[in-house]
């Protein structure tokens, strides 16, 4: 496992909007908060990024996510957040990217006057309630 990690994650045309609100339900799963324009550091590489949520890595200080050409770009040391029982680089995307999609439907729901509850099951699986 190397340290200075990139992931990819695939959303098009993001709304910042739906972002924050996906890393802040993030932010909470992990203990941490957001931070805009955070420099990201790990061992052997670092990076301004748009958005991070800061971590007590051993080689590592948050994790970064960064808008670029569209896409969002994922930045950690690896080898730090798994020693410490933390998301990977790729964990990490992946769980922005279900958050993501969670947040972009309950965006949408709440744009059409409906109410939305969320239950995150035990095995990772997220249900919403959509009322009109």
């Amino acid at each position: 496992m190397s340290h200075w990690t990139v992931a990819k994650v695939r959303v098009t045309k993001v709304d910042e909007r739906v972002l924050e609100r996906a890393l802040k339900v993030l932010a909470e799963k992990l203990e941490t908060r957001v931070e805009r324009s955070f420099l990201v550091k790990g061992h052997g590489g670092s990076r301004r990024c748009e958005y991070a949520l800061p971590a007590n890595l051993p080689f590592g200080n948050a994790y970064g996510v960064s808008l670029e050409c569209g896409r969002l770009t994922v930045y950690v040391d690896d080898y730090g957040a798994k020693s410490r029982g933390l998301p990977t680089a790729e964990e990490f995307a992946t769980l922005l990217q279900q958050f993501y999609v969670v947040a972009a439907v309950a965006t949408s729901a709440e744009e059409m006057n409906m109410k939305v509850e969320a239950f995150e099951h035990e095995d990772g699986a997220i249900e919403l309630l959509l009322v009109r």
